[in-house]
């Protein structure tokens, strides 16, 4: 909501200012002049002695990722009116043509080295090995004093992400039943699979992954299904009965 918001506020100053009332008004001459505006529009920044909260524009401009993010919401936003029928001069290739993004440097990615993944395990393990001194339980003597984790255990999560290559939303929506470590190769060797299903992964096409390329990863996740149970299918592999979330993912990242 509020990345769509940002760029239907730039939208709405735009039309103001070009005293553009309906969407019937707008044509790809128009639209390339709203790109124009996007590219041209000031940075806002926090106003310095001004209320929590309040901006002011300064004198820089926008870098071209803000004003791509921009555009690709303003796409999506005109599409969908073009299919209700709410821009009878604009088409789908208009719309592609006019609102194009802007040429932006792409760096060389920068990979983990087997020392940086070490010490980035490492740094996973200190993490979900930390424990309270004492909980309101431990010190009513229900649970042994020290034993109760503070957080969520992130070092599985992350050595999958490692392993696999997935995205954070594919790991968090995968369930027990999505993997099979029993599955075959074509030379009838046991390696595993994992299935990911369309609703999970960023195209929305399924895939599956082959754990023949890493055994330790297949180690690694029957030691977690013996914990799961037998009935724990319908279970996510990270959460049990309720998935990780970004937030928990995100928090541990920051620690």
């Amino acid at each position: 909501l509020e990345t769509y918001g940002l760029a239907f506020a730039h939208l709405k100053h735009w039309a103001e200012r070009e005293a553009i009332d309906t969407t019937a008004e707008l044509t790809r001459a128009r639209l390339a002049s709203m790109r124009e505006y996007l590219i041209g529009a000031p940075r806002r920044v926090a106003k310095r002695g001004g209320r929590h909260a309040e901006r002011q524009d300064s004198t820089r401009k926008r870098s071209p990722v803000s004003v791509n993010r921009e555009l690709r919401s303003l796409k999506t936003l005109f599409n969908h009116w073009r299919v209700l029928g709410l821009l009878p001069y604009v088409d789908r290739d208009a719309i592609a043509d006019a609102l194009k993004p802007l040429q932006t440097p792409r760096e060389q990615p920068e990979y983990l080295a087997p020392a940086q993944l070490q010490k980035l395990l490492a740094a996973a393990a200190r993490h979900d090995a930390a424990m309270f001194e004492e909980t309101r339980q431990e010190h009513r003597g229900l649970l042994p004093k020290g034993t109760t984790r503070r957080y969520e255990p992130i070092a599985a999560f992350t050595a999958f992400l490692l392993l696999t290559g997935c995205r954070r939303g594919e790991a968090l929506g995968l369930r027990w039943a999505d993997v099979d470590l029993d599955a075959i190769d074509a030379q009838g060797r046991v390696v595993g699979e994992i299935r990911l299903r369309a609703e999970h992964t960023k195209t929305h096409r399924a895939r599956t992954i082959g754990l023949e390329v890493s055994p330790a990863l297949r180690a690694l996740l029957a030691a977690m299904k013996l914990r799961a149970g037998r009935d724990g299918d319908s279970l996510h592999v990270f959460g049990g009965s309720q998935a990780y979330t970004v937030d928990v993912v995100e928090g541990a990242r920051q620690r």
